[in-house]
């Protein structure tokens, strides 16, 4: 069993660089974004897909990071399950989730439609773009703090 814990581990690490890519390289293509969108309407379209398509590594990470631990809590028969540490992470990685599906989600595609009607119809809503780019900076910001902390459970167990 001692290597199917440190199997888990391998991945659960792997999990983790996923989500913190995501986290780290967000902010820097939602900006690329945001300059194309304000320069050309189908530079942006393409920048706003590839920003998609990135925006679920995360996603995957999460599902990672989520199979991994339950292995190592399985392999440990979930010894550490009920510690108050585990619990925290646990429900920071449940608020991450929901509020990847109630904010980034809609948010996304809000973007999409935006782009589509910047290249489409040549108009561009300057302050729905304001407002969409205010919630998702908040939305990253919330996301990289609530991963610190859950990172800094795992790390000093209080």
């Amino acid at each position: 069993m001692h290597i199917l814990r440190e199997l888990g581990l391998v991945f659960h690490f792997i999990g983790l660089g996923m989500v913190a890519v995501g986290i780290l390289s967000g902010p820097i293509l939602s900006r690329i974004l945001w300059k194309k969108l304000e320069g050309s309407a189908a530079e942006a379209k393409t920048a706003g897909e590839i920003l998609g398509r990135l925006g679920m590594i995360p996603t995957y990470g999460g599902l990672v990071l989520l199979a991994s631990g339950l292995l190592m809590l399985q392999v440990e028969q979930w010894a550490r399950f009920g510690q108050i540490w585990l619990t925290a992470k646990l429900i920071i990685y449940v608020v991450m989730t929901l509020a990847g599906f109630i904010v980034a989600k809609p948010a996304g595609a809000r973007v999409m439609k935006l782009i589509a009607s910047a290249v489409n119809d040549k108009t561009f809503d300057r302050e729905e773009a304001a407002r969409l780019r205010r919630r998702m900076t908040i939305f990253g910001l919330f996301q990289a703090i609530l991963f610190l902390s859950a990172i800094s459970l795992a790390v000093f167990k209080p």
